[in-house]
């Protein structure tokens, strides 16, 4: 005996079943809040790079100052013949925060900055907002001298033929020996890099 079954099947013809006016706003907002968390990681992305470009710019500008003082590198000013003993350096100055720094031709070999003596190489201006935080500098006794707390205002880091090793500089009375300085650039954001150079002529870029 055969049994059949018979099997209605019902297409609904209700057209109500899509996203509702809630859903829609829900998607929209779950979107809007992906995308906004996107930019702002992006940005901050895109600040830390900038700045550390710029850290690295720095510590290059203080690189070159070292070749050229080891290389003898010829500095001709005005229309005096070119010598060929002549140290470089870089300096850097206080009223904090700064966006620029020198490199100059050390031309009366007193390592430091004077600018009606010595030769401009270059004048760095810092941008995107980014400038020069803090300068420091540490004693043979490890006390750090900062512009900030106003115990230097004035910072040059020279390299003279033929030795290697950075000769550092400020305007603290009285001269002290310094075996390191610390150079903190910043970024409208709040992100850090330092730059520090050592009496032996190392240079390093790092995170704070």
């Amino acid at each position: 005996m055969d049994i059949k079954h018979t099997f209605k099947v019902e297409v609904s013809s209700d057209k109500s079943s899509g996203f509702s006016l809630v859903e829609l706003v829900i998607v929209a907002g779950i979107l809007v809040m992906i995308t906004g968390t996107m930019l702002v990681n992006y940005s901050s992305f895109n600040s830390s790079i900038i700045l550390g470009s710029l850290a690295y710019d720095i510590a290059l500008s203080i690189r070159q100052a070292q070749v050229f003082g080891l290389s003898v590198r010829a500095y001709k000013g005005g229309s005096g013949p070119a010598t060929f003993d002549t140290g470089y350096g870089v300096h850097f100055e206080a009223p904090l925060p700064t966006k620029s720094y020198i490199l100059f031709a050390d031309t009366d070999r007193d390592f430091n900055y004077n600018a009606l003596l010595d030769g401009d190489i270059d004048v760095f201006t810092i941008g995107r907002g980014n400038f020069i935080s803090e300068f420091c500098t540490t004693n043979s006794s490890d006390v750090e001298r900062c512009a900030s707390t106003a115990d230097i205002t004035k910072l040059d880091i020279v390299f003279g033929r033929p030795d290697p090793e950075a000769i550092i500089k400020t305007d603290y009375v009285p001269p002290e020996v310094y075996g390191s300085v610390r150079i903190v650039v910043s970024s409208p954001q709040g992100n850090e890099r330092v730059i520090r150079v050592f009496s032996t002529g190392q240079i390093t870029v790092e995170s704070p």
